[in-house]
């Protein structure tokens, strides 16, 4: 599935199949900023079981998450704690 095809053509993080990709961000202004995040989720098994076969309908749900998560996190780019 083309990232097209899900409609998230103008989104540099995805590429023309639709995966995630690290996008070079290396000439952007640097900018202080801080973040707390804390979750807790729940779901049915069965979105849970469509999440891990990568049959969600909005694309990879996973990937997003592996390409999102480092540079939050800490001695990443976005600082982290």
């Amino acid at each position: 599935m083309s990232r097209d095809e899900v409609g998230f053509a103008g989104l540099s993080h995805l590429d023309a199949e639709g995966q995630a990709r690290m996008v070079d961000i290396t000439a952007k202004a640097e900018t202080a900023r801080e973040a707390r995040a804390r979750a807790i989720l729940r779901m049915a098994a069965e979105t849970l079981a469509a999440i891990k076969a990568g049959q969600i309908a909005k694309g990879d749900v996973l990937g997003v998450a592996r390409v999102a998560g480092p540079p939050s996190g800490p001695g990443g780019r976005g600082g982290g704690v």
